[in-house]
């Protein structure tokens, strides 16, 4: 079987297997890929698993009420919300609940500090303390009631969320 890989637009690729294509933006090749590297690699030498616990804190954190989130970007490190928005950036629902909860003044420093900070991409270590920083920030406001999640569909709660 021939398989191929081409970048037909800005995050947009193709994908031929023999005659069969199919076009995947991003963020799908990158989980098709996750997948395809959890069934070739067993299971005892499995990757750090910090994007996954990555997408599901962005797919958990966007369905918390306003003003959770308005504590929740008091409380979180400016770096760490950074990271967060950058390793999101193409999630144009968490981008809007995040920068509709912030001043015209929070949100140019932080789109300044996104252009400025991580031009390059956030290294994989960053993202991962980062999260788990993130991760405990929400747990703790969700304990304490000062963070709300409404729809979540999968059932799931920040608090089901593992750190580390």
């Amino acid at each position: 079987m021939k398989i191929s890989v081409k970048k037909v637009a800005a995050g947009v690729y193709s994908l031929k297997f023999d005659d069969a294509e199919i076009v995947l933006e991003s963020d799908e090749l990158k989980e098709l890929l996750l997948n395809v590297t959890k069934v070739l690699i067993p299971v005892g030498i499995q990757p750090d698993n910090y994007e996954e616990k990555a997408r599901e804190f962005i797919s958990h954190i966007k369905h918390a009420d306003n003003v959770g989130i308005q504590k929740f970007i008091i409380v979180a490190g400016e770096d760490d919300i950074i990271v967060l928005l950058k390793t999101a950036e193409n999630d144009k629902e968490l981008l809007e609940k995040f920068y509709g909860n912030m001043s015209d003044r929070s949100r140019k420093m932080i789109t300044e500090d996104l252009n400025y900070k991580f031009e390059n991409g956030v290294p994989s270590g960053t993202v991962k303390s980062a999260f788990n920083r993130l991760i405990k920030t929400a747990k703790n406001l969700e304990s304490e009631g000062s963070m709300i999640f409404e729809n979540i569909a999968s059932g799931i709660a920040i608090r089901d969320l593992k750190e580390g």
